[in-house]
């Protein structure tokens, strides 16, 4: 009677019961089990043999051996025959019967369909695989671009430095004395092909550092804490400038942007938001949480009149600082907003750029949140 029960808990379940003799063939099979190998028990029972919905012998072979050595076989996936010819996959969990004097008597064992489990592990196992190639192509891709950007760099520099050291020498008058209306365009060229030259320094550099970035998505942390480490590196530019940094982001806005691309992005947009803001103007953060989001706003009320147009900000990748207070000559370049905005898109972000007033910008940055 328990034997009866445990074979109507199998049924309800959706797990198949058989036991076999030592021909392999069905003495018994539950309804479960024989629907699943499209029978009906009555066709089954004494009629059908494991053979029979077997697809592999030598696979049979093998499982045989292994529960006449040990006595059992436990969950193993093998492929199985229906009665209409189709194959579906199967797992079974099996043991040899024997007798009271130790004689052979068949097998007793359970099974369920796990064609779509082995179905799904398989698209795994192909993705993986895929993925494993992708993890090649990139590391080679990488090799590739860091052999590229030193062939570039060497390209690429190397004219440049041709024309500055002709310029060096002409203007030292090397090879002979200059009138004065050959030496100011001749300067003028010197002064140029420099700022092409640094300009392409800071280009490969930026391109370096992407390779070396982690993208990958952070534990959330606390936006103003990044904030509040820029805007001290960057205390005495702003300063220089007697520009005044205020405002503030809530603790509770967080994101989950990879710090060391955050870092970097939060760096390029309060350096530029210095360089743009009239000298001893004001700049304010703010931030604020949305759903899923973080965002911080920055806001000059007031730019100094030679900045771009609002619409322009976010497209500028070479940005020249204006003089410093007193002086004719203009800092090195320095990346501009095009560069943070490239990192922000990195990490599954944005950044957008409105007019405030006849002279203000605001620039808003909206990163992945917690």
């Amino acid at each position: 009677m328990s034997g009866q029960r445990s074979i109507e808990t199998l049924e309800g379940l959706g797990i198949g019961y058989y036991r076999s003799d030592n021909t392999g063939t069905f003495v018994e099979i539950n309804e479960c089990g024989a629907s699943m190998l499209g029978y009906t028990t009555s066709e089954m029972i004494g009629r059908i043999t494991t053979l029979d919905t077997n697809v592999s012998s030598e696979y049979r072979e093998k499982l045989k051996r292994q529960a006449e050595a040990e006595g059992f076989v436990a969950s193993f996936v093998s492929p199985t025959r229906r009665k209409d010819g189709s194959v579906f996959y199967a797992e079974w969990s099996l043991r040899r019967l024997v007798g009271a004097d130790g004689e052979p008597l068949g097998y007793e064992g359970v099974f369920r369909d796990v064609s779509d489990q082995f179905a799904q592990a398989k698209q795994q196992q192909e993705l993986m695989e895929r993925l494993r190639r992708a993890n090649e192509w990139l590391g080679m891709l990488s090799h590739v671009q860091e052999d590229l950007l030193s062939a570039l760099g060497h390209d690429l520099k190397t004219p440049p430095g041709i024309v500055l050291g002709f310029c060096e020498l002409l203007l030292r008058g090397r090879y002979g004395p200059l009138r004065q209306e050959q030496e100011r365009p001749l300067r003028a060229i010197h002064r140029n092909t420099a700022q092409l030259a640094e300009m392409l320094d800071i280009l490969l550099d930026f391109s370096r550092s992407l390779r070396n970035l982690d993208l990958n998505p952070a534990a959330p942390y606390p936006l103003n804490a990044v904030l509040a480490k820029m805007q001290e590196r960057l205390l005495k530019e702003a300063r220089q400038r007697k520009v005044r940094m205020t405002g503030a982001v809530a603790a509770d806005v967080l994101t989950t942007a990879p710090p060391v691309v955050l870092e970097s992005l939060l760096e390029h947009a309060v350096r530029n938001s210095i360089f743009l803001c009239e000298e001893g103007g004001e700049i304010i953060f703010s931030g604020e949480r949305t759903a899923q989001k973080a965002h911080l706003v920055v806001t000059m009320p007031e730019q100094h009149d030679e900045r771009p147009p609002a619409h322009r900000l976010l497209t500028i990748f070479f940005a020249l600082p204006p003089p410093q207070p007193g002086s004719a000559e203009h800092a090195p370049y320095r990346l501009g907003y095009a560069a943070a905005r490239y990192l922000a898109t990195l990490v599954n972000g944005q950044m957008t750029s409105r007019q405030v007033g006849d002279k203000g910008a605001e620039v808003r940055i909206t990163l992945p949140g917690a």
